[in-house]
């Protein structure tokens, strides 16, 4: 009888697994397909709610220094012409950080032309109770060349809801932004990394 009971909880904690990494596998194959149709909104969506916090808390004092210094020209670049200094501060995390990567892939050069195709999940690895880390390999297209890479992105379940960790890339924008307006407002030329 305890053998049974232990192999039917085995199964099910079996299946509870699999339903988990099937969540995290969809959940990135969501976050490409936004990102390769460019609907930035829709990708912050998929995104971890305290790592979208900490971006716009990252971002709004950015704004804050250009504004002191009487400068707006990221605030109108990132948010069109027609918007005030104040909604800075009320736009919801993923607003802004929709405006700030659509601003960014806009001037990104190269990588605006870059075509992403659909990713292709090899798999996921556990870590915990809450985090899954998904392997794939992501397919892009620039002019008539292809190529792709493998890498792994991490879902993260908080309160319930399973969501994409940021990955480091977006993180660093804000880094790159707030060097650009430091030395905007310092007249120096922006160096490069």
């Amino acid at each position: 009888m305890q053998f049974a009971t232990l192999f039917f909880c085995l199964l099910s904690l079996s299946a509870q697994v699999e339903a988990s990494e099937k969540i995290a596998q969809d959940l990135i194959r969501t976050y490409w397909q936004n990102l390769a149709s460019k609907n930035y909104f829709k990708v912050a969506q998929t995104l971890n709610n305290e790592e979208l916090k900490t971006f716009k808390e990252t971002f709004v004092p950015l704004y804050e220094i250009e504004f002191k210094e009487g400068k707006n020209d990221l605030l109108k670049a990132t948010f069109g012409p027609d918007i005030s200094h104040e909604v800075v501060r009320t736009v919801t995390a993923e607003e802004l950080f929709s405006k700030v990567i659509e601003f960014t892939m806009k001037t990104g050069g190269m990588v605006s032309d870059i075509k992403i195709l659909e990713p292709e999940v090899i798999g996921a690895v556990k870590e915990g109770e809450n985090v899954i880390h998904v392997v794939y390999r992501y397919h892009f297209k620039y002019g008539e060349k292809r190529s792709s890479d493998l890498q792994v992105m991490s879902v993260s379940k908080t309160e319930g809801i399973w969501k994409v960790l940021m990955p480091e890339t977006f993180k660093l924008i804000s880094q790159k932004f707030k060097q650009a307006i430091v030395s905007k407002i310092a007249n120096k030329p922006i160096k490069p990394d």
